[in-house]
């Protein structure tokens, strides 16, 4: 059986939708970088002392095994 994504809106392409957090912040890729594709992505900043914070929830009907990645960029 083919693995089941349980993250919704893991590309982010409808902005901060099933995402909960602090100091969010959605936009292209070429926005925050400026070059690059226009994939939408958020940024983890802490931007003036302030820690932020994304999650998700999501449940696991029959969890056996699986892999979580999150991509990450500097």
């Amino acid at each position: 059986m083919p693995p089941t994504n349980v993250i919704i809106n893991e590309t982010f392409d409808n902005g901060d939708a099933n995402w909960t957090g602090t100091d969010l912040e959605f936009k292209s890729e070429c926005a925050f970088l400026g070059k690059g594709p226009s994939n939408t992505v958020t940024e983890l900043d802490g931007n003036r002392n302030a820690v932020t914070v994304l999650e998700q929830s999501f449940t696991l009907t029959d969890p056996k095994s699986g892999q979580l990645t999150f991509d990450t960029a500097l």
